[in-house]
This record gives structure tokens, C-alpha cells and sequence, in this order.
């Protein structure tokens, strides 16, 4: 399995700055072959103009790309458990064509 990120600054509003990040995984048979994007998003946060991206906002625009990063992690780990594959393959067996 491997995760690959991308981060990109996003274009500027008139009072957000950001970024997009964009994470694929090559890993994800149930959505095809090769890698696949799983994450593609802004993270922004509001800033007044001229004073760029303040440590504040860079962290709270880091900790919100983190926890998606995270997030998908922990439902990548249910989808590759043992457990998800047993109650899969009992269902297919219980169901009668």
C-alpha cells in the first residue's frame, strides 16, 4: 500500500488562505486499477490581507489537511481488516441466486 500527497497553495479569496491537497492511493482495488485520488480538498482558513500565511493559520490549515489524512487512514484500516473480509465472505455465502 502506498499513500502518495500532493499540496498545492490554493488561490487566495479576499479573506482565506490555504491549501488543496490531493492524496491518492494505489491500494484501493474496490475503485480500479493503479492509483486512485481518495482525498481532493481546500484547507483554508481566514486572514487579513498583506499579512500572509501568520504560523497560526499555516497550523490550523496543517491540522485540518493531518486529521483528513488520518481520518481516511483509520477507514482504510477497517476496509483492510480481517474481520470486514469474514463477515464479507459469510454475507456472500448466506446469499442464495
Amino acid at each position: 500500500m502506498a499513500l502518495a500527497k500532493t499540496v498545492t497553495k490554493s488561490f487566495p479569496t479576499l479573506n482565506h488562505i490555504g491549501i488543496h491537497l490531493r492524496l491518492t492511493d494505489d491500494a484501493r482495488p474496490d475503485l480500479g486499477q493503479g492509483e486512485q485520488v481518495v482525498i481532493d480538498t481546500d484547507f483554508t482558513e481566514q486572514f487579513t490581507p498583506g499579512s500572509g500565511m501568520a504560523n497560526a493559520i499555516r497550523d490550523a490549515v496543517g491540522n485540518a489537511a493531518q486529521a483528513a489524512i488520518n481520518e481516511y487512514k483509520e477507514r482504510l484500516a477497517i476496509y483492510n481488516s480481517a474481520a470486514f473480509d469474514t463477515a464479507v465472505n459469510q454475507i456472500n455465502n448466506a446469499l442464495e441466486v
